[in-house]
């Protein structure tokens, strides 16, 4: 029992670092992913891929942020973190204005329940950033309970086989960061199970992760089956 405890605090502790101390932006293309966050919060519409582009909040705190030399590449003015350690004055935010956002033709559902929690705290006067740990724990402790539920099916190991998901560095930069795939992952997990016992869960988890991300098609012809 005291075993179980401590995997249980330590996969939850490690969750909680991971939101707090990751820099802003440093998610596989968070900022991208929060913009269309912030269509359905601010402008109460969907985002049209080529039409819509990155908010002004969004892109003012990229360009005051230090981002991965890959990013960079896409967008010179911005600066790595070599030169945000430097000391470097950061570009004038009106030199450019934002790009497009590419992320706009993602599926919604996951980007629509985190959308009145940023209307709420953007309205109240929350600092972008801690906001933005606020969506990832969010999205976190979700997908850690569907996993939590997965692995029930190990039995007495349930706790180990927890921890040593959601404890990975892939789950954590996969769920632990603002897009759909903290929602996508566990659900297509559980559907592929719930699918192999031929549950009625299957064709409801099938239309919850269609509507969260395109590659549920794969599974589509499974859970005919």
């Amino acid at each position: 029992m005291r075993i179980r405890i401590l995997l249980l605090f330590f996969s939850v502790s490690t969750t909680l670092l991971w939101t707090l101390l990751v820099p802003l932006w440093d998610g596989f293309d968070e900022s991208h992913h929060f913009s269309y966050v912030q269509s359905l919060a601010v402008n109460r519409t969907f985002p049209v891929l080529g039409r819509t582009s990155l908010t002004h909040e969004v892109w003012t705190s990229l360009r005051q942020s230090p981002v991965s030399a890959a990013v960079k590449l896409c967008y010179p003015m911005l600066r790595t973190f070599d030169e945000f350690r430097s000391g470097g004055e950061p570009l004038a935010v009106a030199a450019s204005p934002p790009p497009p956002n590419y992320e706009s033709h993602q599926a919604p559902l996951a980007y629509a329940l985190l959308a009145p929690v940023e209307f709420a705290t953007a309205h109240s006067g929350v600092p972008i950033e801690w906001r933005v740990r606020l969506l990832r724990i969010l999205l976190l402790a979700p997908a850690m309970w569907l996993f939590w539920r997965i692995t029930a099916a190990c039995g007495p190991h349930q706790p180990t086989a927890f921890f040593m998901v959601a404890t990975t560095e892939m789950f954590l930069a996969s769920c632990g960061h603002i897009a759909n795939d903290a929602l996508a992952i566990p659900v297509f997990v559980w559907l592929y199970f719930e699918a192999e016992r031929r549950s009625w869960r299957a064709p409801v988890l099938l239309a919850i992760g269609l509507l969260t991300k395109s590659y549920f098609l794969a599974l589509a012809p499974i859970v005919i089956w």
